[in-house]
C-alpha cells in the first residue's frame, strides 16, 4: 500500500512541525490536501517547504504530499506507522446515570446503555495509526442489546 496522504494543519512535518497550508478546494477528511510546494514549520529548522510529491495524483496542477516525503530541511516527515495497526479509539462522556463507565455508558454482559448523556470519540477508521473520524452527542436513552 502507498504512503497516505498528507493535510495542512493536522499532519506533521519533519520533526513534529505542522504542514501550514494546502488546497482552498481539494480536502481530504476534513483538511485540505498537502501539495508539493505547501510551507511547513519544522520545530528544528524553522520555516521550509514540501519538496517531493506523488508521480500519478495531482491536486491543482501540484503533485500531492504524503506523509513521509522529503521537506525543504532535507528529512523525511514521520512516516506512517510501520505496521498498519490502528491507533485505539478514545472515548469521553458523561451522564446522570450511576455507575457508567468513562465513555458515559453502562455496560453489561449483553447490553449497553446512555441514559440522560453526552458522548465523544476518535477513531482511526483508516488503519493507518491516526484517529481520523469524530463522533458526538446526546442521548436520552440508547441501548444496545447483543453485543460481544
Amino acid at each position: 500500500m502507498g504512503k497516505p496522504a498528507a493535510r495542512a494543519r493536522i499532519d506533521s512535518s519533519a520533526h513534529t512541525g505542522p504542514i501550514q497550508s494546502g488546497s482552498s478546494n481539494v480536502i481530504i477528511g476534513g483538511f485540505p490536501a498537502a501539495r508539493k510546494g505547501d510551507p511547513l514549520s519544522c520545530s528544528q529548522h524553522g520555516q521550509g517547504s514540501i519538496l517531493s510529491g506523488s508521480t500519478t495524483v495531482f491536486v491543482n496542477g501540484l503533485p500531492l504530499a504524503r506523509e513521509g516525503d522529503k521537506t525543504g530541511c532535507n528529512t523525511s516527515a514521520t512516516p506512517a506507522v510501520a505496521s498498519t495497526q490502528a491507533a485505539p479509539p478514545q472515548y469521553w462522556g458523561g451522564t446522570a446515570a450511576k455507575d457508567a463507565g468513562k465513555d458515559g455508558a453502562i455496560h453489561g454482559d449483553v447490553y449497553d446503555a446512555r441514559v440522560l448523556g453526552a458522548y465523544a470519540s476518535l477513531e482511526d477508521k483508516s488503519g493507518f495509526g491516526k484517529p481520523d473520524t469524530a463522533s458526538a452527542g446526546f442521548a436520552l436513552a440508547d441501548i444496545t442489546v447483543g453485543n460481544t
